[in-house]
């Protein structure tokens, strides 16, 4: 099977080393699946871009790429005593991997710190080497972060000074700015009496960076992921995504094809193409957002699929195709009416999908 990234290796490395100039002192995040392009591919690049610090999801995530790439690590998943599972490959519980992940490097793995009670236990766990760590406030995300109310409790915790106070914001709105709200939870922080000298910071763009830098006095440094690592896909360039075709069948109005004896909706072509749900084609995650054309748009795609048609992400010169049926583990089948260009085998279609979901079965650099 060949579900495949393509990368520009030039205009993505441009866009790279562009989206560095202007964000000085980025933390590049590698988590998940890479974006699509693996943390490993991620944290190699990073290493190359000279980049001091990668931030990762969690310890697994860590173990991955601590032998890869040579600076800090921050796991961006708090810690917490109370979660914390201890299991090693003697348990059995564990292999791969996976049974490193209670063994990274102390002096280059960095805690994300953000309850009381973690804050507490972290400070009884090795006086003699303290572990780094971030301490996160919590934010209108109202996700993880000790709360501004309990700094001077959380202050007296303390066993060894934070190396920069962890912000997570609320992705960033039309006319809103979370400065005056960053300013305020830092120095609250900083009059409580802890001490960092920098801020980790999501979802803020560079002017209001320098701004919080400006009002605190501390380093402010930006988490940046999809912008970097997909800036050039997000304009139309430097990644694309494909899926080989690997057969075509003429149907006739009536035909009946697939696992469940679709029904085809006319005359034309099925096409059996790469990439099915275990590539996370087909894949899509739920929207909580109200609006009147939001709900519009979703209420026609719901009418649609109950028609049966259900548009495929799969382009043909450009143009968006349909489904036969819900996409396979490792293909789809789609169909193309009689008129449209019929690709041929082994021909290579672009797909149209969300790098976050998606696992190919190979990443190439052109």
């Amino acid at each position: 099977m060949s579900f495949t990234v393509h990368i520009d290796r030039t205009a993505w490395r441009d866009g790279l080393r562009a989206t560095l100039g202007r964000r000085p002192g980025l933390i590049p995040v590698a988590k998940g699946n890479g974006y699509g392009l693996s943390n490993e591919r991620l944290a190699l690049e990073a290493g190359a871009l000279g980049c001091d610090t990668i931030a990762v999801g969690n310890r697994q995530e860590a173990a991955r790429v601590e032998g890869i790439f040579g600076g800090d690590v921050i796991v961006l998943n708090p810690w917490d005593p109370r979660t914390e599972t201890g299991l090693t490959a003697a348990d059995g519980d564990l292999d791969g991997p996976d049974q490193d992940q209670d063994h990274l490097d102390p002096t280059r793995t960095i805690r994300t710190i953000s309850s009381l009670i973690a804050l507490e236990r972290s400070a009884d766990a090795d006086t003699a080497r303290p572990a780094r760590y971030v301490l996160e406030l919590a934010t209108p995300l109202r996700r993880f972060g000790i709360p501004k109310a309990s700094m001077r409790l959380a202050q007296k915790m303390l066993s060894s000074e934070p190396e920069a106070f962890s912000i997570h914001l609320p992705m960033p709105r039309r006319h809103h700015s979370w400065v005056d709200w960053t300013v305020d939870h830092v120095t609250n922080a900083l009059e409580a009496g802890i001490k960092a000298p920098a801020v980790h910071i999501s979802h803020m763009d560079q002017a209001d960076c320098e701004r919080v830098a400006a009002a605190t006095g501390l380093t402010v440094r930006p988490r940046v992921g999809t912008d970097l690592w997909l800036g050039a896909a997000q304009d139309g360039a430097g990644i694309t995504v494909t899926g080989v075709v690997r057969a075509i069948h003429h149907v006739a109005r009536g035909d009946r094809v697939g696992y469940h004896h679709t029904r085809v909706p006319g005359r034309g072509y099925m096409v059996v193409v790469d990439g099915g749900t275990s590539h996370g084609v087909g894949l899509e995650a739920p929207v909580l957002r109200r609006g009147g054309r939001r709900m519009v748009r979703q209420f026609g795609r719901t009418v649609l699929a109950a028609l049966g048609y259900v548009r495929a992400p799969f382009l043909v010169e450009g143009q968006p195709t349909r489904y036969v049926e819900a996409p396979h583990a490792q293909v789809s089948l789609i169909w193309l009416q009689d008129g449209r260009r019929v690709p041929e085998v082994g021909e290579e279609l672009q797909v149209r999908v969300r790098h976050t979901i998606i696992h190919p079965d190979r990443v190439i650099l052109d």
